[in-house]
């Protein structure tokens, strides 16, 4: 397994990353030609990349980057080389990629008064030691009994206090992945109680990727302006 180094710039700051680069040619050739001549993107093995480099195995750094990141989410898309050109700095391609970020699961609670309930679905009363230990549960009960519907997110301070009296009261009738209705009786009221999960949600966005081959190794930054040799050392594999 040899050794490369790679960059990753994100909104002016620098952090490690990884990809896989297969080893391709002689690495051994003569210094890359210093120039400023744009040349077109190629397929295959005619792209002008040096050391034997193609498309196709930066297309494949650029899809095993985008899923070796947390923070990026996943690959939705193929990655692409757009162009091929020479600069100061080495070949740099143009690599556009489609990505899908992950958000967070969403978690709610509700209540509501509820009307022609059947006693038999009523499983918890308000009295019952597991939920009166919790006051903010007591309130969106009393809330929601006297006509005032509450609603309890994920991120409220009163929510996992709330979730884990309900959980202990109904016999792990909440929490997880799945969403919940029960009916909790608040001094002859019965109450609706409904948990709803919902799973992670993706967002489609592109990102232009400037892949630099130099002399020195591979390196990946997002911002075209940056010097993708200025000292910073990061990690990149190469296949063996």
């Amino acid at each position: 397994m040899y050794r490369r180094e790679v960059l990753l710039a994100v909104a002016g700051s620098f952090v490690a990353t990884t990809g896989c680069l297969s080893e391709a040619g002689d690495t051994t050739q003569a210094p890359l030609e210093r120039t400023s001549e744009t040349t077109p993107s190629a397929t295959g093995a005619s792209s002008p990349l040096p050391h034997g480099l193609t498309n196709e195995t930066l297309t494949s750094c650029e899809a095993t980057f985008v899923t070796s990141e947390k923070d990026y989410g996943t690959n939705t898309g193929r990655p692409r080389v757009e162009s091929v050109e020479t600069t100061a700095d080495g070949v740099r391609a143009v690599v556009e990629s489609e990505w899908g970020k992950k958000t967070p699961p969403r978690h709610t609670l509700r209540f509501e008064a509820a009307d022609d309930v059947d006693d038999s679905r009523i499983v918890v009363s308000a009295t019952d030691s597991e939920l009166t230990e919790s006051d903010s549960l007591q309130r969106a009960l009393s809330d929601a009994a006297s006509g005032t519907p509450r609603e309890l997110q994920y991120e409220d301070e009163a929510f996992d206090s709330t979730l884990m009296a309900l959980d202990a009261a109904t016999d792990d009738e909440f929490g997880g992945d799945e969403s919940r209705t029960v009916y909790v009786d608040y001094e002859g009221t019965p109450v609706e109680v409904a948990y709803e999960h919902r799973p992670p949600l993706y967002a489609d966005y592109r990102v232009e990727a400037y892949y630099y081959v130099t002399e020195s190794g591979v390196y990946r930054t997002e911002n075209r302006s940056v010097d993708p040799t200025d000292g910073l050392s990061m990690d990149w594999c190469l296949d063996e």
